[in-house]
C-alpha cells in the first residue's frame, strides 16, 4: 500500500475487527446532519472557534476512517487474490 510518511495503518485485527466490518462502519444521521449543518453555516456566516473545531474533527475522523476503508479494501483484495 503506497502511504504518505505520516500515516500508519491502524491494525483493527488485533482487535478483532474484520475488513468487512471496517467498510460496513457508517457516520450516524445526527453525525451527517450536524455535519451539513457546519459546512452550510460556515459557507453562510462562518463558524465559531467551538463550531470551527467540531467541523475539524469531522474532517480528521473522515480521513481516518477513509484511510482505514482503503486498508481493508487491499486486505481483502489481496486475500481475494490468493
Amino acid at each position: 500500500m503506497a502511504t504518505n510518511s505520516s500515516f500508519r495503518p491502524i491494525n483493527f485485527a488485533g482487535a478483532g475487527i474484520t475488513p468487512e466490518q471496517i467498510l460496513a462502519i457508517k457516520p450516524t444521521e445526527e453525525d451527517n446532519r450536524r455535519l451539513e449543518e457546519l459546512i452550510a453555516k460556515k459557507k453562510l456566516e462562518g463558524l465559531t472557534p467551538e463550531e470551527d473545531a467540531e467541523l475539524e474533527t469531522y474532517v480528521q475522523q473522515n480521513h481516518v476512517m477513509t484511510m482505514a476503508k482503503i486498508h481493508a479494501m487491499e486486505i481483502i483484495k489481496a486475500r481475494n487474490a490468493e
